[in-house]
């Protein structure tokens, strides 16, 4: 079984605020490659080095049954492989995405449990829209910023102002539009809840012929480091995953 590190803010005998916990650990068993994944948030519990697995989580943490989560890029790749494992388990989830053909199908194989809205998160208002739709659900109880795109590389000196312009607006905008739309859900509620960014191995570390991506990749990690800070006392847990290649019939 895929391994990861985590760092937690609460206990994780606590089975409502463990969203992020749960999602690193089904990342890795839905095709993510990474070695390991990170899992970083505001004011630990547990050391940065704690390794853990399935089989240490309480029975009553792996349950997503009647949560209302949503999913941004939540169509294809680990977006999809996120949002069939939460419907798998119980969770009613709201799509994200732009690929209007993938997110029909989904709702179409998952009727009642995924509800698809076509979704260009680089534009504010389209956003907006989105999380208008889900607040009108009910109570939402948590996210997942997986919205992303990552364009053949070229070197620095080559890249065009429009690839780099294009690479920010959906990786690190988009993030940005959501999670904001998220807190301020999360905020009225009044219930605390979890957010989860998906960001990259190339967050971490450099990468040739990947300046926007890696650009972007970084910045969400300062976004996901500055925002848990924010949150962490709201009892909003918000938490960025770095995955490194992964395979998927529907990236």
């Amino acid at each position: 079984m895929a391994q990861c590190d985590i760092v937690l803010n609460r206990n994780i005998s606590d089975p409502e605020r463990n969203l992020d916990l749960r999602l690193v650990l089904e990342m890795c068993n839905a095709g993510a490659i990474a070695a390991p994944i990170r899992c970083g948030t505001a004011r630990p519990h547990f050391g940065i080095n704690s390794t853990l697995t399935t089989d240490d989580l309480p029975i009553d943490i792996m349950s997503f049954a009647n949560k209302i989560i949503a999913v941004t890029g939540g169509a294809s790749g680990i977006g999809r492989a996120t949002t069939e494992t939460l419907v798998s388990e119980g969770a009613t989830v709201y799509v994200a995405d732009l690929n209007e053909t993938a997110g029909k199908e989904l709702e179409s194989q998952y009727p009642k449990k995924v509800v698809f809205q076509k979704t260009d998160v680089s534009s504010e208002e389209q956003v907006k829209a989105f999380f208008e739709k889900v607040k009108e659900a009910g109570t939402l109880y948590g996210a997942v910023n997986a919205a992303g795109i990552n364009m053949p590389g070229q070197l620095l000196h080559e890249t065009t102002t429009e690839f780099y312009r294009k690479t920010i607006s959906v990786n690190l905008d988009g993030t940005y539009f959501s999670l904001r739309e998220e807190v301020r859900i999360l905020m009225e509620q009044g219930k605390g809840g979890s957010v989860v960014n998906v960001s990259s191995g190339s967050g971490l570390i450099g990468r040739p012929k990947a300046t926007a991506y890696c650009s972007s990749k970084h910045a969400l990690a300062g976004l996901t480091k500055a925002a848990a800070l924010e949150y962490a006392e709201k009892g909003i847990r918000i938490n960025a995953v770095c995955p490194g290649n992964a395979n998927f019939l529907h990236f």
